[in-house]
């Protein structure tokens, strides 16, 4: 049986400029890393590109939770844009729903890895917002991260 990758592989003694991204500026601050681009690790990616996790999560009445703002609403609307767009499947984009991320006191969150970046959201068209410039185009939407 073949041993399980981790979500990044390193390339021990391979160093490598791996661009001026959005990606590479924020992957190593997203693992605690505190490198230079142009020492920055070769990287291998796991089966996406990016991978979404909407915090879903229903706590006991009168606490602030994000399914209260529907969440599980937006995350069902950001994975039908995902797949009409056929930005979905192997080396696109995985969104998924995950249970408390404990940021509720910050609104509805969701977060964007391999970069960790967080976000909060109101609408739909906030989360249009964030398929186009962040998972389309690799610009982080300064005005809704948190």
């Amino acid at each position: 049986m073949r041993p399980r990758r981790s979500i990044l592989t390193y390339r021990a003694r391979s160093w490598t400029n791996i661009g001026e991204s959005t990606a590479a500026r924020g992957l190593g601050r997203g693992l605690g890393y505190n490198f230079q681009l142009s020492q920055a690790p070769s990287i291998v990616m796991s089966y996406y590109r990016y991978h979404v996790f909407f915090c879903v999560n229903q706590r006991e009445p009168g606490a602030a939770c994000c399914n209260s703002h529907r969440a599980q609403d937006m995350r069902d609307y950001c994975k039908g844009r995902i797949k009409a767009l056929k930005l979905d499947g192997k080396g696109n984009i995985r969104v998924n729903s995950a249970g408390c991320l404990d940021r509720c006191d910050e609104g509805p969150v969701l977060v964007v890895y391999p970069e960790a970046v967080w976000y909060t959201y109101v609408d739909k068209e906030d989360i249009d917002e964030i398929i186009e410039e962040h998972l389309k185009h690799g610009r982080i939407v300064e005005r809704l991260k948190i």
